[in-house]
Parts: C-alpha cells; structure tokens; sequence
C-alpha cells in the first residue's frame, strides 16, 4: 500500500511541476492585489491546519489510519467538497466590499473626480515632474495598508504547499518523501526567479554576489534537478528514473521586458518577482513547526538543512537584482567620459556648471517621470 501510494504521488507531483512551469512561463509579474492582511491560513488548501488547535493537535490526528476518513469516499490526493465550497477572503478590492454606503443612491449625482478620497486642485497645474513625484507620495501613504507582494504563481505554489501538507498529515508512511517534493517546489520557483530576473545581471562587481550557501543551492537545482540543453529531446518534459526525474528550466513570458531602459530594464517586474519569493520563503518558515510534526525525527536534518541553505538565503536575490538596474539605468561609462574632459582648475570658476552634470539631470529626470 505504501509503494501503490508513492507511485501515485510520484504521477502527481510531476503534474504539479508541469503545472508550475505553465504558470512560470505565462506570468505577466503584475501584483495580485491581495488583503494586508492575507495569511497563508486564509487559503482553503490550508483549512485543515485551522480546524486544528496546534501543530499537536495535527500530529495526533494523522496517527490514525491513514484511509479511515477516506474508507467511504475521496482520497487524501484532493481536497473535500467542504474545502471547495469554502469562501476565500484574500483579494483586496480596495475596501469597496467594506465600506458601502448607506446612502448609496446619492453618489450617482456626484461627479467622479469627487468620489477620490483626496481632491487635488492644483494638478492640472503642475509640471509632469512634480505630478508624479505626487502621486508617489499619495501612494505611499497608503502603502501600510497594502498587502504583499505575490504574483499569481506565488499564490498558485502555496496552494500545493497546502495540498503537499495535507498529504503527509494523512499518509504518514510517505510523509517525508511528500516533504522532499514540496521542497523541490520552492527549488523550481526560486530558480526561475533566479534565472528570468538576476542571472542576466552576473557581470556585477564582486561585492553584489550570492552567498557561497545561495550558489550553492542554484547549482544544485541545476545540476540534479533541471534538464541541461544537451539532455533535451523533442518529446522529453522530465525524465522518469525511480528515485529523483528532472524538468525543463522554464522560460520568461515573452511579454516580460526587461532590456527597455524607459521601463527600467522591467524594474516593476523584477520588484514582484523577488518580493514574491522572499514572502513564499517567510510562509515556507511559519509553516515549519507544522512540517516537523508531520516527518521522523531522524529526517529533521533534511528539512533544517534545507531551510538553513535555501529558504533563508533567498532574500539575498534582492541585493543583485535592484543593484543591477543602478547600473543598468545610468550610463556610467559615458558621464564619466565627460567628467575627464572637464578642466578642473580653481582659478577659473565658471558661473555655468559642467555639460556632463545636464546630460546626468535628463537622464535621471526621464527615469522619474517613467516611474
């Protein structure tokens, strides 16, 4: 029963990284606007976790039969027709849902720019610069208020988070072989973030490299995990060994840009991308004392190791990818070059500044606008 079960978690896991690749590939890295006060909790996959008291309480329970509860109808592989039906609340809608009006009827004789919660009379009559350095500021000041950072696929990845769990509550056998595999959906959608949005900025100086533990785990997921080039075929997604099966590197939506330099080589999207993973690893960690009470104690060293090697190392991703679009945004090379031609002598001081320091200006000042 255990090795019939294994095998149809096997076929089911490789679903799920087919799955992930699709919606790796399709995703635009917009952000879902999801509540500020969103937990992983609030999921329906996860559901199972809050009907219990404590991480306890669910080691308890799945120390019972593992097809007790399944002896009549479903499987452990899918959740219930409750959870289904169950009504998620993670989507901010801007407090509309919240917030309706008694007198509702009245707003229709209101005009719109009215109904703003702040009214600028002025913005008509400013410059361009000075209206967006505006609106960021409105922006800002509603930023407590927002949620996290995730994209759709980082939402998508939490659910078989869920799944994974729920699964090595109930089959305890397969516990922590569920483990290795929900692991490895963290492996793929750390590389992909890796890959879309940094790999293309490795000529950075030394001081913005990854960790030695961080580059360590990209080239284990790699090296043992990601099909290479050469070992591709026409027909081959993943391979089918029984112990490990390799998948294909997915590949950035073609609509992503990241070399336009008025978009800030896809800084937007980048930001997305990299918070989404730095929160996906802050739930991987509030997920733990679940995780641990579900495997062996003699397969602990597995899942704090890879906690201590990945998860809390991807948080370093931020440091290459937003210093890389510095780089990238400013033409260095070319204010320097200016620079060196300037006569610095003190004896004449010149009431007009240097031409290189206009060239800088408009560079910086189309870069704002842009944002």
């Amino acid at each position: 029963m255990r090795q019939q079960s294994l095998n149809y978690f096997k076929n089911y896991h490789r679903a799920r990284l087919e799955e992930l690749k699709i919606f790796l590939e399709t995703e635009a890295w917009e952000v879902c606007p999801v509540r500020s006060t969103f937990s992983v909790h609030q999921l329906r996959e996860f559901r199972f976790i809050n009907s219990a008291m404590s991480a306890k309480t669910i080691s308890q329970e799945g120390n019972r039969s593992c097809f007790t509860q399944f002896s009549v109808d479903g499987n452990p592989f899918t959740p219930s027709d409750e959870i289904e039906e169950e009504v998620e609340e993670i989507i901010d809608h801007g407090g509309i849902e919240d917030t309706v009006s008694d007198d509702e009827h009245e707003e229709d004789n209101v005009k719109d720019d009215l109904k703003h919660a702040f009214v600028d009379e002025d913005e008509g009559k400013r410059p361009p610069l000075m209206q967006a350095r505006v609106f960021r500021q409105r922006m800002r000041s509603s930023s407590s208020t927002r949620g996290p950072l995730l994209a759709n696929t980082t939402l998508t990845v939490l659910r078989f988070f869920g799944h994974y769990m729920r699964m090595m509550n109930v089959l305890k056998p397969i516990a922590f072989d569920v483990l290795e595999c929900l692991s490895q959906l963290f492996d793929y959608y750390l590389f992909g973030v890796y890959d879309f949005f940094v790999k293309d900025l490795e000529y950075l100086p030394d001081n913005t490299q990854l960790s030695s533990k961080l580059l360590t785990s990209l080239k284990r997921i790699s090296e043992s995990f990601i099909i290479a080039s050469e070992e591709m075929t026409p027909m081959a997604s993943h391979s089918t060994t029984d112990d490990q099966f390799k998948v294909t590197k997915p590949w950035v939506n073609s609509a992503v840009s990241l070399t336009d330099g008025n978009t800030l080589f896809g800084l937007s999207c980048r930001m997305v991308a990299v918070e989404s993973l730095v929160h996906l690893a802050q739930q991987f960690e509030n997920l733990l004392p679940y995780m641990e009470c579900m495997i062996p104690e003699s397969k602990m060293s597995f899942l704090r190791q890879f906690v201590s090697q990945t998860v809390q190392t991807a948080p370093e991703l931020r440091k290459p990818a937003y210093h890389g679009i510095a780089i990238k945004a400013l033409p260095c090379d070319q204010i320097l070059q200016r620079m060196v031609t300037v006569k610095w002598d003190i004896r004449d001081i010149k009431s007009q500044h240097s031409s290189y320091v206009d060239s800088l200006v408009q560079i910086l000042t189309c870069q704002e606008v842009h944002q």
